[in-house]
């Protein structure tokens, strides 16, 4: 007979679950060196998504700081009108952060590891936002004249390129993503990020000729969203994000 462990011994603790998602990936990618190391923890990651939400709700509270009536008026009526370019303006920009904010959202729900690199351009990305209410106060204020529409698409178009840079270097070749994500999705979510920076630097030649023309072509982003999601849809195994 086998020896038997005395009553009341000491049990080993038990062992906490295995996350498939971290069991799965490899903890350090080949080709980075010792000063890029690689982070497969999806708690870290975590983190990086919740201070990256923070940022996108504060810039997009900041944008109804603009809407500031006159100290000393008696024709509320008359000021709450005069505010209609601030209201436009304010609707674009929460439309665009928010745009980007869901992109953003559906990266970092199949993202499970990082290396400083990401968290850089993470972090660039967040800078670009918090800009985002100081531009939009200068088209509200400015909005008919050429050079503050430029700066204002200029601002948007510098956002949407860095989460097309954050999506394609974080999805390339299955970098930070969880093991067997769909090649459809990651060129989805880069094509997709594109679309809005594309637009507004598309607008730029129009808004020296009329500002109104540049504002009314930011509207094409609407069905290029559908069309891109469509096509990627249709491919075998697609699975696009919000």
């Amino acid at each position: 007979m086998g020896a038997t462990e005395p009553r009341g011994a000491p049990q080993p603790p038990p062992r906490p679950p295995e996350r498939p998602e971290l069991r799965s990936a490899p903890r350090v990618v080949p080709g980075y060196d010792r000063l890029h190391p690689t982070v497969d923890m999806r708690r870290d990651v975590d983190r990086v998504t919740f201070f990256s939400d923070a940022v996108f709700a504060i810039a997009a509270t900041l944008l109804a700081l603009n809407l500031v009536l006159p100290a000393h008026t008696h024709d509320i009526g008359g000021a709450l009108r005069a505010l209609w370019p601030r209201y436009l303006s304010l609707a674009i920009t929460f439309l665009v952060i928010g745009t980007y904010w869901m992109a953003h959202h559906a990266l970092f729900a199949v993202v499970v590891r990082y290396d400083r690199r990401l968290l850089w351009i993470n972090l660039l990305l967040l800078m670009s936002v918090v800009v985002l209410p100081f531009t939009t106060s200068v088209l509200a204020e400015h909005g008919s004249h050429p050079l503050s529409v430029v700066v204002y698409a200029c601002s948007v178009a510098t956002t949407g390129l860095l989460v097309a840079l954050l999506a394609w270097y974080a999805l390339t070749r299955g970098r930070f993503a969880a093991s067997g994500l769909d090649p459809a999705f990651a060129r989805f979510m880069t094509w997709r990020s594109l679309i809005v920076p594309g637009v507004f630097l598309a607008s730029l030649p129009l808004a020296w000729l009329s500002t109104g023309a540049a504002e009314l072509s930011w509207l094409a982003i609407v069905p290029l969203q559908v069309i891109v999601r469509r096509r990627f849809a249709s491919d075998r195994g697609a699975r696009p994000g919000p």
